[in-house]
């Protein structure tokens, strides 16, 4: 906890006065009048319609101290504690405060504790310190409430007393000390010596900062940032953080700039944001001169520049930020922006990993994995610590590991401890792999409430997958119960976010009528998205959709290049109806070979239409000349019908 010090004292009537009593005061001082000598030193340190002048300060108050006068005693103690118009002698600055205590100066009181407490007066003396600020504190002064306060909280100077120590502290909020505000605002957040109490928190936490208390105001904006003891507002926390920075807390300047970089609470201003990371940085932030060295040489906010963004990185790692040393890591060893050095790249995550940075670890736990690190059994060394820290990334690795036996061996049910703690900590994919295991129920119990919380969590984190996955069980009404409106909304989630399965799944709504109008259009347009993305299925309905000019004009040519793209990937159903194709002579010529081959291939793998289809060609040979055309014909629209719910729809294979 701080403790609070003492400032000048200063009894003057006014602030600013005119000439004409500036000069009668002048005039009193010299006929050694107490008081006059006394403002006199007080205006002159101060600058009070004088100009400011800390030798003529010291020499009027020393005068009116010399002369007796308690509050110029105490005036010059602080004069010469803190070196105002003379050398720092703190020898001298306690007999001042002394002499000043001596006719009853409560303020030198707590001077003299303080001095106590901090050892100026030779050994630290904390009993004798507390006995003062009891004597202070019993006169109402409000500087002994917060130190006498923060020494019984602690057990400073004799038993701890958490309920005198909050009564002090207390006392001394309620008397707009903002140190006191502060510290009580922190005790109510953490619980400590009182329970905790997030409201309260924020309320001497607003006191402190509308005092204008820089660690207030930095505190006032966490609270609304997080919405801790007061509602949510990014706005006020914007605002408070700006105040803050603005007086050079360093932690502040840092949370301003991020909210630049990112847009948060306000427009995305790269130059603002490098220009706050430095003023972090110059106030002792070391994270804040690696984002600006990261800035300076991607020219985010300016002009890149390597030799600056290289003296930063270096001068962020002087003070300490484990965060630059992985990232010039990872320069050197990848050769981005500098001349490949792997040897030096892993030197330097070495010596992160050494302050237990988790991206450090995890980085040569991957090198170590790799061709050129070329042990896995160190490789999970550096995963297992970098888990132990909280790392996500980590663990989900560590599942993997022990999923496949790769560098330990293999052990199913740590494995999905490790992807389950993995997503406790929001992995997307490791959610996405814990809902599919509990709907298998083999790689964990059965349970699709489960599964359907991982799939929403996973979806919630941006993980395409699981969107289109809880899409695809909300419409088929598989493992859960049907519901054809959530289902749309997971799917236009996942094809929001550039799914191919989602596109696809979203199309097959509009296709079939599923939850929504039947729209051939919208279908087409949603397919042709998913097939940009070399999905199979909508090669085939695209095919499909051409063939039969169902929301597109009839384009044989088409059809049959969508089925070849399919074929290319061994897709039965695309063979079958690009046989029908070659048996009607739709857009090819007619090629019963040909088609009876692809018919067989798609027999072959069980494909039930081709079979069909296959006994239907055998059957037409029997036939009168003439039949052929009229069975086919009636049997075609059926056989194209693309089947496109495949089980590639709920990535129930994921984990192979």
């Amino acid at each position: 906890m701080a403790m609070t010090k003492q400032t000048i004292t200063y009894e003057a009537e006014e602030e600013v006065i005119a000439p004409e009593e500036l000069a009668a005061l002048e005039l009193r001082a010299q006929e050694c009048d107490v008081e006059a000598m006394f403002e006199l030193g007080v205006r002159y340190h101060l600058g009070h319609s004088v100009l400011q002048d800390q030798s003529l300060a010291f020499s009027w108050t020393k005068k009116a101290a010399d002369a007796g006068y308690s509050l110029a005693q105490y005036n010059l103690g602080l004069f010469y504690e803190e070196g105002h118009g003379t050398s720092v002698d703190l020898e001298r600055s306690l007999y001042w405060f002394t002499q000043a205590y001596k006719q009853g100066h409560m303020g030198a009181a707590c001077a003299m504790a303080y001095f106590y407490r901090m050892g100026w007066a030779g050994e630290k003396r904390p009993d004798e310190a507390r006995t003062l600020y009891e004597e202070a504190a019993s006169a109402q002064e409000s500087l002994a409430y917060t130190n006498l306060g923060f020494m019984y909280l602690t057990g400073e100077g004799g038993p701890k007393d958490s309920d005198k120590g909050l009564h002090y502290l207390t006392l001394a909020a309620q008397d707009g000390n903002p140190t006191a505000q502060l510290n009580l605002s922190k005790i109510y957040y953490y619980g400590e010596d009182a329970p905790e109490d997030l409201e309260a928190s924020f309320v001497w936490a607003l006191k402190a900062a509308e005092q204008s208390a820089r660690d207030g105001q930095y505190w006032v904006a966490c609270a609304y940032m997080y919405g801790e003891g007061t509602q949510q507002d990014s706005e006020k926390a914007f605002l408070w953080l700006e105040r803050a920075a603005s007086q050079g807390d360093a932690d502040a300047c840092f949370m301003l700039a991020k909210a630049y970089e990112h847009g948060n609470a306000t427009d995305k201003d790269d130059a603002k944001a490098l220009h706050w990371f430095e003023e972090a940085g110059r106030n002792g932030h070391p994270e804040g001169v690696f984002k600006a060295a990261w800035a300076i040489l991607e020219g985010r906010g300016c002009t890149a520049s390597l030799s600056k963004a290289l003296t930063l990185f270096d001068q962020a790692i002087a003070m300490g930020s484990a965060d630059a040393q992985n990232f010039l890591g990872y320069l050197y060893k990848s050769g981005t922006h500098v001349p490949q050095d792997v040897t030096k790249g892993i030197a330097l995550f070495k010596q992160a990993a050494e302050k237990d940075n988790v991206f450090a670890l995890f980085n040569l736990a991957q090198y170590y994995f790799s061709e050129d690190g070329n042990d896995p059994a160190l490789g999970i060394d550096f995963y297992t610590r970098a888990a132990e820290l909280g790392c996500p990334d980590s663990l989900y690795k560590l599942g993997y590991c022990f999923w496949s036996g790769d560098g330990v061996e293999a052990d199913h049910a740590r494995a999905f401890d490790y992807f389950r703690q993995a997503a406790e900590l929001d992995h997307d994919e490791a959610a996405f792999l814990m809902a599919l295991a509990h709907l298998d129920g083999e790689r964990a119990p059965y349970d699709p409430d489960k599964a359907l919380a991982y799939l929403t969590q996973a979806a919630n984190l941006g993980h395409a997958a699981a969107d289109a996955t809880a899409g695809y069980l909300y419409e088929t009404g598989q493992d859960v119960p049907q519901d054809l409106d959530k289902a749309l909304g997971f799917y236009q989630a996942a094809a929001q976010r550039g799914s191919s399965l989602g596109l696809f799944n979203l199309g097959w709504c509009y296709f079939e009528g599923i939850g929504v109008k039947k729209d051939y259009a919208q279908a087409l347009a949603l397919f042709e998205q998913a097939a940009d993305q070399n999905h199979i299925d909508a090669f085939v309905n695209l095919g499909l959709m051409h063939a039969q000019g169902w929301g597109v004009k009839r384009d044989y040519e088409k059809a049959k290049n969508y089925y070849e793209r399919a074929i290319a990937s061994h897709d039965t159903r695309a063979q079958n109806n690009l046989a029908v194709l070659y048996l009607e002579s739709r857009g090819v010529t007619r090629d019963p070979l040909r088609a009876k081959a692809l018919l067989h291939e798609a027999a072959q793998r069980n494909l039930s239409e081709a079979k069909e289809n296959l006994i239907l060609l055998s059957q037409v040979r029997t036939q009168p000349a003439g039949i052929l055309s009229r069975l086919f014909k009636g049997k075609s629209a059926q056989n194209e019908k693309a089947y496109s719910l495949s089980p590639a729809r709920s990535h129930r294979v994921y984990l192979g």
